[in-house]
């Protein structure tokens, strides 16, 4: 529904492709940039000492010093290394047994607490000024940032979908197949159960147009690439009647609203779990009656079977190598989006149980389908 409303909008204000991971650099207070990293601070804490006082004063030190604005990955990365250090005391589990949700839930606590003239939030930095309401079906809007990047906000009720909708993004840039640059990022808001929120940030880039408004056959053929990838993330509504996907000048198609992808409804709610691990998506795909925005694109892309076949093949044959020159989706996605593990363990699971099954499955269906 995003794609409808952003054609009325200023050129500056359009969504950017990701094309692969990058490090989180951001601008210091002096205007400077700077790779924010607080992974030093924990080899500053005495062994067996993971404790609150410990751990803030640690990490009020390190910000001090360094003025940087930290980002969701490190202090999820800054946890794991501090219960990295206490697994080899050996003693500390017993003596002050802090998890990584606690830890990390604590350097979040700790940075609110050391003001704006010590370190920035997160929220601070990419919401600095807000532009515009909401365009699509969850809560956010167009803000600029303190780097003056122009980022389309989402702030939906479960933060799960922040979460799923990056790991749709990152994948899909990692398959070869253009997505939004996306980042998440953590909220002064809390949760029910006291974390703090995740939000979801996308960047813009200007000229692009809804794929049904340049329906030709390049564009429908480039689009059919990334096919197999949205049955695989289970992503029904990538492209839709009001648009979430979208062609820039130079012809790139580009996925620009994932929100339905693994676990997730576009309107964010959660699907079905006995639907999570059925390919219902590779015929309702391109069934008119069931999906009829992309059945109309697989139709005017004008394949025969055998062309499509041969499609399809070369598409999962790239997922498995994929998959397996990360060591597998568990291994890939902890290290995409690490805080997915420590937010939602239970649904990181799920989701890897997805992915690994999907890869499965699809590939016996492929095989079958185009002997």
């Amino acid at each position: 529904m995003l794609i409808r409303h952003l054609l009325f909008l200023p050129s500056f204000m359009l969504l950017a492709c990701r094309p692969g991971s990058s490090p989180s650099v951001l601008s210091t207070a002096n205007g400077s940039s700077m790779t924010c990293s607080l992974e030093s601070a924990s080899t500053s804490l005495p062994i067996g000492g993971t404790t609150r006082k410990n751990v803030i004063s640690s990490v009020r030190h390190q910000l001090t010093r360094s003025s940087c604005v930290p980002s969701t990955n490190i202090f999820v990365k800054t946890a794991q290394s501090l219960r990295s250090l206490c697994a080899k005391a050996q003693d500390c589990e017993a003596t002050d047994p802090l998890g990584t949700a606690e830890v990390s839930k604590i350097l979040v606590e700790s940075v609110a607490t050391l003001g704006p003239d010590s370190v920035i939030q997160e929220e601070d930095f990419i919401m600095d000024q807000k532009l515009s309401d909401n365009l699509g079906s969850n809560p956010g809007g167009f803000y600029s940032g303190r780097d003056g990047v122009v980022r389309y906000v989402k702030t939906p009720n479960d933060d799960l979908q922040s979460v799923t909708e990056h790991l749709a993004n990152t994948i899909y840039a990692d398959l070869g197949i253009p997505a939004v640059k996306s980042t998440l990022f953590v909220g002064k808001a809390r949760t029910p159960d006291g974390n703090p929120r995740l939000y979801y940030a996308s960047e813009m880039v200007e000229g692009l147009k809804d794929i049904h408004r340049v329906n030709n056959l390049d564009t429908t053929r480039e689009f059919l690439r990334g096919f197999v990838a949205d049955v695989l993330l289970a992503n029904r509504d990538i492209v839709s009647s009001s648009g979430n996907t979208a062609v820039s000048p130079n012809g790139q198609v580009i996925r620009i609203d994932s929100g339905s992808a693994l676990m997730m409804r576009a309107m964010g709610s959660r699907k079905d779990p006995r639907d999570l691990f059925e390919l219902k998506e590779w015929k309702g795909l391109q069934d008119k009656c069931i999906n009829p925005a992309y059945a109309s694109i697989v139709n005017h892309a004008g394949y025969t079977k055998d062309e499509l076949c041969s499609e399809f093949k070369r598409q999962i044959s790239a997922i498995v190598a994929f998959s397996k020159s990360k060591n597998g989706w568990k291994t890939y996605v902890d290290q995409a989006v690490p805080a997915f593990k420590v937010y939602f363990p239970q649904e990181f699971g799920t989701s890897v149980s997805m992915l690994e099954q999907r890869e499965v499955e699809l590939k016996k269906l492929i095989a079958a389908q185009c002997r």
